[in-house]
């Protein structure tokens, strides 16, 4: 599941190839297919949802902002990650903890 980012690494040269303003939305893009199996994985709804975030995020950004998105884009990513890696830390202590007190019993 971990190798789906080096499967894209020919869209990323290709992206830097063709116009180097977009590699900031093909990584963001290949972050969101690198945690979307996660969520299967972990049977955790907090992947799906930073997967989605970032993706179609970087994606808006794009869209909407065309002069500025290099910085910006990076910019939200770092911010998502962050964001959503709260929500990950507490659900990784509460599994653990669970495993622990059922090993325990």
């Amino acid at each position: 599941m971990a190798v789906s980012q080096a499967l894209g690494l020919p869209a990323l040269i290709a992206a830097y190839s063709l116009d180097p303003t977009i590699v900031p939305l093909v990584l963001a893009s290949l972050g969101g297919v690198h945690f979307l199996p996660y969520s299967w994985l972990h049977r955790s709804r907090i992947y799906l949802y930073l997967a989605a975030a970032v993706s179609l995020g970087a994606f808006l950004i794009q869209l909407l902002l065309p002069s500025n998105e290099f910085t910006i884009i990076l910019l939200f990513v770092a911010v998502i990650y962050w964001v959503a890696a709260i929500p990950l830390y507490r659900n990784a202590a509460r599994l653990t903890a669970g495993s622990t007190t059922k090993m325990q019993v």
